[in-house]
């Protein structure tokens, strides 16, 4: 749940937007068109990396497991529940903070209305944070059950199973009216726990009790995969408020919202989260077989490395400014300067040192970047220069004192 130049491809977007779905119910959604993405104001904070990522979609180019997941889950719901679900997807991912925000219930104070956390526009629009944005707008034009798929965008830590932007599916489902709240939860159960045995077989799993503004009750799912447990999903009873934004203050429902991403890495045996970006034949072709979608019950195609090529480090030290400590530092700043700076070249960031200098009253801290492609070989005078370009953007936008 839950520079124009560079965007002149994608700056607009169609009046209307197309919503294919199950069996060829076709649904139109109204938006509006995208802004330009990099703007020079107090509230923008997209960089030209994440600008380049708005509309390539990877969930809809066929040869892609985020593509493969999204048919394979799509064909489920199609098999169990016939036409009831409408798909909504291709949607353009600018939206109102209203959308984001507002709508869901999300307080003034939450973090994710920050710009250390969500990529603005301006002040009121933002890359959607979740597909979440789409529930009020889609319940509003009629839709009681509905999948909305589509890229999101957070800013976020850097490795292997982080990404700034990301693929969610939400599933929505209004239920007839008056229904208990037992009955709303006991439905929510019983649809997805028949979509986790569909995709994981067997698999051990459990429900916790969470907090989502927007659903109460709230609950998450967490499945045991590779030795630890791993959040799969969230979702819950959807707030009469919710509904009521949408005009429908007499109807009740639930939503469940998951992100691909990381199911597929788990499916696929895919370890790092960048190769669903790559557009290199030897990783694609991997998925041909499945290319209509996974045939649960047969052999699931397993990523083989294309190679294993080095991989190269370079540390960066300095003394945060007087008076900060890390705690109130924002990361996530430091980490988009160095994913704008090297593209998809580095594969982890890690602190290995820190420790407070009494006599100059400041805290250092000393993180290791780690470089490598999958792709091809990196040569150290291609890194040295990108490493060099992150140390003067470290100095200049972030105010540390390099050491």
């Amino acid at each position: 749940m839950f520079v124009a130049s560079i965007q002149s491809s994608i700056s607009r977007a169609p009046a209307w937007i197309q919503a294919v779905g199950l069996r060829g119910c076709v649904c139109r959604l109204s938006t509006s068109s995208y802004p330009e993405l990099i703007k020079d104001n107090e509230w923008n904070n997209i960089t030209p990396t994440i600008a380049k990522k708005v509309g390539m979609n990877i969930y809809q180019q066929p040869l892609n497991p985020i593509c493969i997941l999204k048919k394979t889950i799509l064909k489920y719901f199609a098999k169990e529940y016939g036409n009831e679900f409408k798909v909504f997807e291709g949607i353009s991912p600018v939206v109102t903070t209203t959308q984001a925000f507002d709508n869901l219930l999300i307080p003034k104070d939450h973090v994710t209305r920050r710009k250390s956390d969500t990529y603005f526009v301006d002040a009121t629009h933002v890359l959607r944070p979740h597909t979440s944005a789409h529930q009020v707008d889609c319940l509003s034009k009629g839709a009681d059950s509905f999948i909305v798929v589509g890229d999101c965008y957070r800013r976020d830590e850097v490795n292997m199973t982080h990404y700034p932007v990301f693929t969610q599916m939400e599933v929505v489902r209004t239920l007839p009216r008056n229904s208990s709240p037992q009955t709303i939860i006991d439905d929510l159960k019983k649809v997805t726990d028949g979509l986790i045995h569909y995709l994981l077989g067997n698999v051990n799993y459990r429900w916790i009790d969470a907090y989502f503004p927007f659903t109460d009750p709230s609950l998450e799912v967490e499945v045991f995969r590779d030795g630890k447990w791993m959040e799969l999903l969230g979702c819950g009873a959807i707030q009469p408020q919710v509904y009521a934004n949408a005009n429908r203050p007499e109807d009740c429902g639930w939503a469940v919202g998951f992100g691909l991403d990381r199911l597929a890495m788990s499916l696929f045996k895919i370890p790092d989260i960048r190769l669903f970006w790559l557009t290199d034949k030897r990783f694609l072709s991997q998925f041909e077989s499945c290319v209509d979608g996974v045939e649960i019950g047969k052999e699931v195609p397993v990523f083989h490395p294309l190679s294993k090529f080095p991989s190269c480090y370079k540390d960066v030290s300095f003394f945060l400014p007087e008076g900060m400590d890390k705690e109130h530092f924002c990361f996530n700043d430091m980490y988009e300067i160095v994913r704008n700076e090297s593209g998809d070249l580095v594969e982890d960031i890690e602190l290995i040192d820190s420790f407070f200098n009494k006599k100059k009253n400041r805290q250092s801290l000393c993180y290791r970047i780690h470089y490598r492609s999958h792709e091809r070989n990196l040569l150290n005078s291609e890194i040295d220069e990108i490493q060099m370009r992150i140390r003067g953007e470290f100095a200049q936008k972030l105010g540390v004192t390099l050491r």
